[in-house]
């Protein structure tokens, strides 16, 4: 198969997933299907500069002709990148099989001098606190400093005397963890960080659970620091 057939099929496929996002609309051009679906998706948003150009690729694909034969035949380069992109719009990963790994959790009962020293020593800025199967909230450095923030000057900290029941009141507040269910897409969870943003919120962190609910175990973790390996898969650079 020549290489204008597989970019074509790639585009059409690409076309037919933003005309999907858009509830199947058919009124708008390529171009517009980009801008529009951009605004509730970072996959498209992602791809938005790469899929323009590609639009002005695939027209004069379709279009420039001389006896039957195509003038702007793409290069491998470009049929790889299109092909990718169709790819990872129409089946992005699911993060289970990224990011499925075995969780640091802590108790209410937890001492903080023995939470401290986990965190230490793992190299991890935060890990999640569970009680009876649910999670309470994150224990992170910022909910640390921000609990020790609001003690009274006088009163001496003595770590191996706190729980981290102590600090639950600053720490149970979700505004910094979210919960998807293991079978998400690396789109559904970007889109989740964008939505945190959106609300003037940092997400830290997401857990992955069976069916999503903060009510069932951890099976793995996306942190603010697999993002960069997130966005390699999408350049196809895993």
């Amino acid at each position: 198969m020549r290489n204008s057939e597989r970019f074509v099929q790639a585009y059409n496929r690409i076309e037919q997933c933003l005309r999907s996002l858009r509830g199947g609309q058919r009124d708008s051009g390529f171009r517009q299907l980009v801008d529009q679906t951009a605004r509730h998706s970072a996959l498209v948003r992602r791809y938005r500069r790469q899929l323009k150009e590609f639009a002005e690729l695939r027209n004069a694909i379709v279009h420039d002709t001389v006896d039957s034969y195509v003038i702007a035949e793409p290069n491998d380069r470009a049929v790889r990148d299109i092909e990718l992109i169709a790819d990872r719009l129409t089946q992005p990963p699911q993060v289970d099989s990224l990011f499925a790994r075995e969780v640091t959790t802590f108790t209410p009962d937890t001492s903080l001098a023995d939470a401290l020293q986990t965190l230490a020593a793992n190299n991890f800025s935060q890990a999640p606190i569970y009680e009876h199967g649910r999670c309470l909230g994150l224990l992170s450095a910022t909910s640390i400093a921000e609990w020790l923030s609001q003690q009274p000057p006088q009163r001496p900290v003595l770590l191996n005397k706190l729980t981290l029941r102590d600090l639950l009141k600053t720490i149970t507040r979700q505004e910094d963890w979210a919960t998807v269910e293991r079978t998400a897409s690396i789109a559904d969870v970007l889109e989740l960080f964008r939505r945190f943003e959106q609300r003037g919120l940092h997400l830290k962190v997401v857990l992955l659970t069976e069916s999503g609910s903060a009510d069932q175990r951890p099976l793995g973790v996306i942190t603010m620091s697999d993002l960069p390996s997130i966005y390699a898969i999408l350049d196809g650079e895993e």
